[in-house]
């Protein structure tokens, strides 16, 4: 209380307008030197706010000043004078240090010139009834007048709508913005509570004093931190990451995950982040086509709606191109010939520098992250970088989702088609299982009536016999039926050829459906019961064949059966190229199949499948049959690619046909498949044999390109 007594009293009155007027005199100044460097609409606001205030506030140092030498009364003239320009300070600081009113400018100039207008009205108002009041004589408080109340009321009002537009768009700097407004409202609570119960204070706002005092130095303190940090005073400071404001542009790159338009959610990204980081240029773009193209997917322009830009190859893009191969952030800088503005080009303008990130998720990158500065000496710091790579992991995380997600719902979409065709199809066999069954009863049925009218034929002549008669009884013998022919037979079985053969393709299906699933166990590891049901299933389509006379399954699917069986007992390895080649021979059987649903002869040539078979089958005229095709002599073929080979797997496959051609290959270091794929590190074995000497398989092998090195043991 005694500070509150010390600030609203002379001389102390005088001294709280001179500290007030020194904090704005030197955000003033602040914000006049950090225009003069940079001069912007931010730095301009700050001047003319703070400067609107500083009027205000030497204004009623003046009066106070008259005041003390007694040339004018301080009671009539300084109560409304305070309280006027204690609103207009409030709504021109709110106007120059509040972020929202940055977002949309026009709405907070409108608002702070209606507040200015507001409270001069209101000031002429106010003074008069006040001037009138005092002229009585009576002792008045202006403390605990209505009038004081309505201005309180009006300055609590607008430091709570700033708290709140504070919070709505938070920056670096909120903490101390915060902590001015929460000064000035305490202040200005606290004299609407308690300032009337200090009797010797009946007009002056005590407590809203000392707020001021604690206030304006904070004020100050934002505006140096802001120039320390490198932005125009009065600037939208971006947040460090992790920071409040960061929490909406995370928001916006998370929403790209689940929102139902991937280009809408993605404007609405690179907008958020845009108004983050006050960049000029804001972009996304997605790669296509096979890594070789990259399109546009969203650009924010300043001062323009977000748009899709065009697509464009990447090796066009020399800073693109370095950021997506190093997988790492790039800057790029330079005039018209450099990369930025060939990238600038694209974006559609500007000249500051770029900053370009991959979006990069386990590994795989789906796009790049743009931004751009506004000037050309105006660097990326630290704190923008940080928040640039967190918004990148973010977007590249959705997006990596979103796909993740459409693949799922794709697979289950096909998954959902083909359960309705199995369920279509089982119903079909349901139907002709029940025709069917309708048939056979209809057959016995009339078996029946026939039984019967047969044996009460024989009843009827038994009784006959039993009558005494003279007559001789005659018997009527019937006759057998007379047999079938041959032709007649054959037509019957032509008749009934095709149900049989449509009931051979649906069993066969199963067990087609069964070895595939015994497959898909069989990859992870070895497994006793997917072996049994390959086996089964194997044998099983085999004996059908073999009943129907489809000679080419049979064979096949014995092939396959024999080959499990052998697992099965220890004496054969279910290696990898094993499997794929029983994997090969079910995809074969499934072809022979479709073919004799719909009766044609076999469209697949099996001589290939039947020739890989070859090292896998048993033969009962070779003693060595279990481990060599045939009697020759086995050669370990070591062979070395030159270093700049090109085409590894095409030279793997050429030298493999070669030595086909003079003898039988028993095995390949690594597996064939992966020589297919070409991933060949150096050198690969392959044992063959062949009743050609080392020397002549050493000649044919050298004379093929890209050839390094060939050993023969």
């Amino acid at each position: 209380m005694r500070v509150i007594s010390l600030l609203s009293t002379q001389p102390g009155n005088l001294v709280y307008h001179l500290a007030a007027l020194l904090f704005l005199y030197i955000i003033v100044l602040l914000a006049v030197g950090a225009g003069r460097r940079d001069w912007n609409l931010p730095s301009a606001r700050l001047t003319v706010a703070c400067g609107g205030a500083l009027l205000g506030q030497f204004a009623l140092m003046v009066a106070a000043l008259l005041a003390m030498l007694g040339i004018a009364d301080a009671d009539s003239l300084l109560p409304p004078l305070e309280r006027f320009v204690g609103v207009a300070s409030i709504g021109l600081l709110l106007w120059a240090f509040i972020p929202l009113a940055f977002d949309f400018p026009q709405a907070g100039t409108v608002l702070a010139i209606g507040n200015l207008m507001v409270a001069a009205l209101a000031y002429a108002i106010s003074a008069l009834i006040w001037f009138n009041q005092s002229k009585t004589g009576a002792p008045l408080a202006f403390n605990s007048s209505l009038l004081d109340l309505v201005w309180t009321v009006w300055a609590v009002g607008l430091l709570g709508l700033g708290l709140l537009a504070l919070l709505v768009r938070l920056r670096n700097d909120w903490g101390l913005t915060g902590a001015a407004w929460m000064a000035l409202l305490a202040g200005y609570v606290l004299h609407l509570l308690v300032g009337s119960d200090i009797a010797e204070i009946p007009h002056a706002q005590g407590w809203v004093r000392l707020a001021t005092l604690v206030a304006y130095p904070l004020l100050a303190g934002v505006v140096v931190r802001r120039i320390t940090e490198g932005a125009p005073a009065g600037a939208v400071v971006p947040v460090q990451p992790g920071g409040a404001l960061s929490w909406q542009a995370l928001e916006a790159c998370r929403q790209v995950m689940d929102t139902p338009s991937l280009n809408a959610a993605l404007q609405r990204a690179v907008s958020t982040i845009g108004a983050t980081l006050d960049a000029d240029i804001v972009a996304v773009g997605l790669m296509q086509a096979g890594q070789n193209l990259m399109g546009l997917a969203a650009v924010q322009q300043a001062g323009q709606p977000p748009k899709t830009g065009a697509s464009f190859e990447i090796n066009t893009q020399p800073a693109i191109q370095r950021a997506v191969a190093w997988q790492q952030p790039v800057i790029v800088v330079g005039g018209s010939d450099s990369d930025q503005a060939a990238l600038r080009a694209v974006l559609g303008g500007g000249d500051g520098p770029l900053y370009i990130h991959p979006l990069v998720y386990s590994e795989e990158i789906s796009g790049v992250l743009v931004a751009g500065r506004r000037k050309i000496n105006e660097a990326w710091s630290d704190s923008a970088q940080q928040l640039l790579t967190v918004l990148a992991t973010e977007l590249a995380t959705a997006l990596a989702q979103r796909r993740r997600v459409e693949r799922f719902s794709s697979e289950l979409t096909q998954r959902e088609a083909m359960l309705r065709q199995a369920r279509e199809e089982t119903n079909q066999l349901a139907a002709r299982l029940s025709q069917e069954q309708s048939r056979r009863e209809s057959e016995s049925a009339a078996f029946a009536a026939r039984h019967r009218q047969a044996q009460a034929t024989s009843d009827k002549a038994v009784e006959s016999a039993n009558q005494p008669t003279v007559i001789q009884p005659t018997v009527v013998i019937p006759r057998p039926a007379e047999p079938v022919d041959s032709k007649s037979a054959q037509a019957i079985a032509r008749a009934e050829l095709p149900a049989y053969r449509n009931l051979f393709v649906e069993e066969a299906r199963k067990h087609l459906d069964a070895m595939n699933s015994a497959f898909e166990r069989l990859r992870d590891q070895y497994n006793d019961e997917a072996l049994a049901q390959l086996f089964r299933s194997a044998h099983a389509l085999k004996s059908m064949a073999a009943v129907m006379n489809y000679t080419i399954i049979a064979r096949v699917a014995g092939l396959l059966s024999d080959a499990v069986k052998r697992v099965k007992s220890g004496t054969l390895t279910m290696s990898a190229n094993l499997l794929a080649l029983c994997v090969d021979t079910s995809h074969v059987l499934r072809v022979l199949l479709e073919d004799v649903r719909a009766g044609l002869s076999p469209s697949v040539d099996v001589a290939p499948l039947l020739e890989r078979w070859g090292p896998f089958i048993i033969r009962s005229d070779s003693p060595q049959a279990a481990t060599l095709p045939f009697a020759a002599p086995a050669l370990r073929v070591r062979i070395e690619l030159t270093p700049d080979c090109q085409l590894r797997a095409v030279r793997a496959m050429v030298i493999l046909a070669q030595l086909r051609r003079v003898g039988k290959v028993l095995a390949c270091q690594p597996d064939e498949q992966i020589l297919r794929l070409g991933r060949i590190d150096g050198e690969f074995v392959i044992t063959l044999a062949t009743e050609r000497t080392a020397a002549e398989v050493q000649s044919m092998i050298s004379s093929i390109a890209d050839i390094a090195r060939v050993e023969i043991q």
